[in-house]
């Protein structure tokens, strides 16, 4: 009978966290970001990566647009008008797809 460690998932995690491919994704989608939004005056300085540590010890990468704005700027708002919708930039959801993820 095959046994399965119960924390095999996480074990795995733990590797692929503290790897270097891992770590070239990020950049790519960093990158990716940072080209998007490149006609957007000083926005592109906005975009970094993090390395984060979870609660199971599994160290991941948060790739964030940090700004006042961000939610506004990546999904859109109302003008100042109260009327008129101004369509968001979907800086950091393109930058994701557009190096093959999915969401």
């Amino acid at each position: 009978m095959a046994r399965v460690y119960k924390n095999a998932g996480v074990e795995a995690a733990k590797q692929v966290g503290q790897s270097n491919a891992l770590d070239s994704v990020a950049a790519r989608v960093e990158s990716a970001a940072r080209s998007r939004a490149a006609s957007h005056g000083s926005l592109p300085s906005n975009i970094s990566t993090t390395k984060i540590r979870g609660k199971s010890g599994v160290t991941d990468r948060f790739i964030a647009l940090d700004h006042p704005e961000a939610e506004n700027i990546e999904f859109g708002h109302l003008a100042r008008d109260g009327k008129t919708w101004v369509p968001g930039l979907w800086i950091m959801y393109g930058a994701f797809n557009s190096i093959g993820g999915s969401g």
